[in-house]
């Protein structure tokens, strides 16, 4: 069966909607009520469909059905060559609005971007907010480590933490069960965390 892609419009607006890959007989059952196709792939983000070009091809296109008869042959002729004249107008740039100030226009990509500077600055603030982080969980073992000094449930805890540090660290690593060497066990190191 022999595919095409159409681009799916809003009949009221133009504003393209999606596109759809099916038979040609088949595109009329693809949309929904209030919805065109054009066949072809356009661009969803930069193009639409000038609505009164589609309207003036569907009136041609509906006389162009009443018309029977080989003398009639002319007037078919007419109707296809201005179908076809209006068919290279029926698609227009589109420019969607701004999704806020914090963009520009490209004419090139057809695309809002994030100015430069806007750009800029995210990227500071994020390399910055990752700094931070690192800074912030730098932080924990000395704290813990302070806390531990001054309070002796935390000191508690802390022993308990150096034990289980040193248990893991052990030189060849010791099997606890068997108290036999396992030179294939990993040690830990100390980060500095």
């Amino acid at each position: 069966m022999n595919t095409e892609i159409y681009t799916v419009f809003d009949l009221s607006s133009g504003l393209l909607r999606g596109h759809s890959k099916c038979a040609p007989d088949r595109i009329n059952s693809q949309l929904q009520r209030g919805q065109g196709a054009c066949l072809g792939e356009l661009d969803l983000y930069a193009q639409r469909v000038d609505v009164e070009v589609w309207q003036q091809i569907d009136g041609l296109v509906t006389q162009r059905r009443q018309i029977s008869g080989d003398e009639k042959a002319a007037e078919i002729s007419d109707i296809d060559a201005h179908v076809d004249r209006l068919r290279a107008q029926l698609i227009v740039d589109y420019q969607p609005p701004a999704p806020d100030d914090d963009h520009d226009w490209s004419a090139d990509t057809k695309r809002w971007i994030k100015r430069p500077e806007i750009q800029q600055r995210e990227n500071a603030r994020r390399q910055t907010l990752t700094r931070l982080d690192e800074i912030e969980r730098k932080q924990h073992r000395r704290v813990r480590e302070l806390l531990a000094a001054s309070d002796p449930q935390m000191m508690a805890l802390e022993e308990q933490a150096v034990s289980l540090r040193a248990e893991l660290n052990a030189p060849a690593s010791s099997d606890p069960t068997t108290g036999k060497s396992n030179p294939s066990a990993p040690t830990l190191q100390k980060t500095g965390d």
